[in-house]
């Protein structure tokens, strides 16, 4: 899609990509990641226990767990960055530093991305 939309190359954007991520972000990723899915598993399973024999409650059940497990990702997430704040693993200020290159990339293609000062 960035080549076709935005006239982005493959190599211009994993160039980027590599300086935008570091192994820390990656990291925080692989950490997170799992505990979200035996959350999301867990809930589903939960509710999926409590449901009765007819479609009515397959359906309420199904959107209840839908609705826990996002509130309950969006805790967990609150509660990871807090933690990872005070153990100084990553910070908000150092999620969103990319490096100077990142911020001045701009399209080949003139108009479809329009890029705020870098000051």
């Amino acid at each position: 899609m960035t080549y076709f939309d935005l006239g982005i190359t493959i190599p211009a954007f994993m160039r980027e990509l590599e300086g935008a991520i570091t192994l820390k972000t990656l990291l925080v990723g692989l950490v997170k990641a799992p505990v979200f899915a035996f959350v999301i598993a867990m809930v589903g399973c939960f509710e999926g226990m409590r449901v009765e024999r007819n479609a009515a409650s397959v359906g309420k059940l199904t959107t209840r767990s839908v609705v826990e497990s996002i509130f309950l990702i969006i805790a967990l997430d609150a509660g990871f960055s807090v933690l990872f704040s005070v153990l100084g693993i990553m910070t908000a200020a150092a999620s969103f530093d990319l490096p100077a290159r990142s911020r001045s990339f701009a399209s080949a293609k003139a108009g479809k991305l329009r890029m705020r000062p870098s000051w």
